[in-house]
């Protein structure tokens, strides 16, 4: 499913985010990304839905070379990738309903058909009642599971998630992981980057640990051990 091979991401600046990575993950994992500020959890992330191109190396999603895509290529690829950001990312001033159906409608899909997945997206997520709802007037665990909501409009064999928990508080956390947990079960392959060290070590999934732009421990089902409780 994804695969990254010798991978190596060099800024501008001359900031190495990552060396040498080699990583595979299979169709229906749920993997934990962990590690400390710049260890390049977040650079690897957008490696995977091409924001970022590595210097050297290749970065294999089910066996395509992202890297090497046409820019015209690239949003049928993120049409396969759902991205749940730590900040949510949704529309100012309109409802639940309408961030969820924001890209069924740049897609140019039908009513009917925008209303059956919005439907199936919002009740999965537990939304349904909060459709009419804008998202201004709603808890910021309510906004996470939208931007999860949104995510998954297309059924994406894949879900990315940076920091999702990061902004909510305990209750509204675990609220969000069950809900991954649940969207993992019916096979989507799930990536989660944190810095929360007790879902991790609760959840006992897969744990990939970074620092200084490279891979340290890979755990089959592991815990948060780089000694930081942040």
């Amino acid at each position: 499913m994804i695969k990254l091979i010798d991978v190596k991401k060099i800024y501008q600046s001359g900031v190495i985010a990552l060396s040498n990575i080699n990583l595979e993950i299979k169709k229906g994992e749920f993997v934990f990304l962990v590690g400390s500020t710049g260890s390049g959890k977040s650079t690897l992330i957008k490696l995977l839905y091409r924001e970022e191109i590595p210097t050297s190396g290749k970065v294999l999603i089910s066996g395509i070379n992202v890297s090497e895509l046409k820019e015209s290529k690239v949003p049928y690829l993120r049409q396969r990738i759902g991205v749940v950001f730590q900040d949510f990312k949704l529309l100012p001033n309109r409802t639940v309903w309408e961030n969820v159906a924001f890209t069924l409608r740049i897609l140019g899909v039908g009513k009917k058909e925008q209303t059956k997945k919005v439907k199936a997206a919002l009740e999965l997520t537990g939304l349904s009642e909060y459709s009419d709802f804008y998202v201004n007037d709603i808890s910021g665990g309510e906004r996470q599971r939208v931007a999860i909501a949104r995510s998954i409009i297309n059924t994406p064999p894949i879900l990315l998630a940076d920091e999702p928990t990061g902004n909510l508080d305990p209750d509204n956390t675990w609220e969000i992981m069950r809900l991954l947990t649940k969207i993992n079960a019916k096979g989507t392959t799930i990536i989660v980057s944190t810095h929360n060290k007790s879902i991790v070590d609760t959840m006992k999934k897969r744990v990939i640990t970074m620092s200084k732009g490279s891979i340290i421990q890979d755990q089959k089902e592991g815990e948060y051990s780089i000694g930081t409780n942040n």
